[in-house]
């Protein structure tokens, strides 16, 4: 029997009518839209899944999807991108530190959402800066993710204790006023954050592209997942956000985002030039 040589994806990216068939494909069938995704992301990632799954096609792969029940739902775990770290950007939570909660400050309860929570850390890290400036107490936390694996690992609070370690650098540089290790004990090789830091937290499986949230909140932090969006796609992402969140409300996201493809970015003050937290106007 001959093996199959895998994709080598870094080498060969699908082809644009290949990206096009296995997006009409998930839209047509199986209700997923992806089309609003940037072509280069989409490539990047399907040709990805092909060399992990040692499929030589986008064919062979629409049949594996067609055929396996459970292959959907494996897809949508490897396309979203899972990729997080606490206290990611120190600058960014000196940021929140020192120009959004003394706003947050002011108000008897407080509400925040991180959307495209993935694994939990960067909830973890906003809980801990809350608590360490008086506000954790009188917030809820709802983190929301299209993945439901990795909704399951931040429910557990639980973490590689040697990924924790290099997180004690980027917790001090964010304004950090004890040691990461404070709030999480050790269990074998695992860290496992505080019960009390997490009492208010929830989650959620959530789809930023096609769900509406009815809830509104004081913070909504949505880093890291627009960029791979493309410029449609985030103005109406940005629609939904903007009702999502209270006049005089914060939305934060990645450094390499901005609100310049909503349609209604005049409705948004930058609280700080370049910090891509944004304030909603009163």
């Amino acid at each position: 029997m001959i093996e199959k040589t895998p994709y080598h994806f870094e080498k060969n990216y699908i082809s644009i009518p290949d990206k096009e068939e296995i997006v009409s494909f998930l839209k047509e069938e199986k209700g997923l839209d992806f089309s609003g995704y940037s072509e280069a992301s989409v490539r990047r990632r399907v040709s990805k899944i092909l060399s992990d799954l040692r499929l030589e096609n986008v064919q062979e792969y629409i049949t594996y999807l067609r055929n396996d029940s459970s292959a959907v739902k494996g897809f949508i775990e490897r396309f979203t991108v899972n990729v997080t770290e606490m206290f990611r950007d120190p600058q960014f939570y000196k940021t929140m530190l020192i120009d959004v909660l003394p706003t947050l400050q002011k108000l008897e309860k407080i509400s925040v959402w991180s959307a495209g929570c993935s694994s939990g850390e960067e909830l973890l890290s906003l809980a801990i800066l809350f608590k360490e400036n008086g506000l954790l107490e009188r917030t809820t936390f709802l983190g929301s993710d299209l993945s439901p694996k990795v909704l399951e690992q931040a429910k557990t609070g639980s973490y590689k204790e040697r990924n924790l370690a290099t997180y004690e650098k980027p917790y001090f540089d964010s304004g950090g006023k004890h040691k990461l290790g404070d709030y999480y004990s050790t269990y074998g090789t695992d860290g496992v954050f505080d019960k009390d830091l997490r009492a208010n937290f929830r989650f959620e499986k959530f789809n930023l592209v096609t769900d509406i949230q009815t809830q509104q909140f004081d913070l909504v932090v949505c880093r890291n997942v627009l960029i791979y969006f493309n410029s449609q796609l985030q103005n109406s992402v940005f629609k939904s956000l903007n009702i999502s969140l209270k006049p005089g409300g914060f939305l934060a996201v990645g450094s390499k985002e901005s609100v310049i493809f909503y349609e209604d970015k005049g409705s948004y003050i930058e609280v700080k030039p370049e910090s891509k937290i944004y304030q909603k106007n009163q």
